[in-house]
């Protein structure tokens, strides 16, 4: 028998809310009109598009998310009354066209984190071997050399 009770419990408690309402739109605005242009001038064209570039920064730390067991569920918010309806002026002259993309060069980063392979430990032991038996001797004769040839005769004039 065990000297003590071990109790577990782990409670499962889902919370579900629906996804908030947008912001209602900002009401209408009157802006300031231009003085009339003379139509031999068009609009000016927009300014050329910027080159930037940035450095690579460094990695992120690490991010370790841990589950959330608690969960509540809501009744869904009803949805929001529409606005009332405003009268809207027509522009007095074209919109100007909208600017040239700007060319932002990023280096990318790497996606991944790093990764550590760890070598494997692995010891193999076997019983040992017998050791082999002894080479019996063999009779050899000592190494005769060849004879050695004469010298040249040297001739001193």
């Amino acid at each position: 028998m065990a000297d003590g009770w071990l109790l577990s419990v782990l409670d499962r408690v889902t919370l579900t809310l629906p996804p908030v309402p947008p912001a209602p739109p900002s009401p209408p605005m009157a802006t300031p009109t231009k003085a009339p242009t003379d139509p031999d001038e068009p609009p000016l064209p927009p300014p050329p598009p910027m080159d930037w570039a940035r450095m690579p920064i460094a990695s992120s730390p690490d991010v370790v998310m841990i589950p959330s067991f608690t969960i509540v569920t809501v009744e869904p918010l009803p949805p929001p009354l529409p606005l009332p309806p405003t009268e809207t002026i027509p522009p007095d002259e074209p919109p100007s066209p909208p600017p040239p993309p700007m060319d932002c060069a990023i280096i990318p980063r790497a996606p991944f984190p790093p990764v550590t392979m760890r070598p494997r430990l692995v010891t193999l032991t076997a019983a040992p071997v017998p050791p082999l038996d002894p080479v019996p001797p063999i009779a050899t004769r000592p190494y005769e050399f060849a004879p050695v040839p004469p010298l040249p005769p040297m001739d001193w004039a």
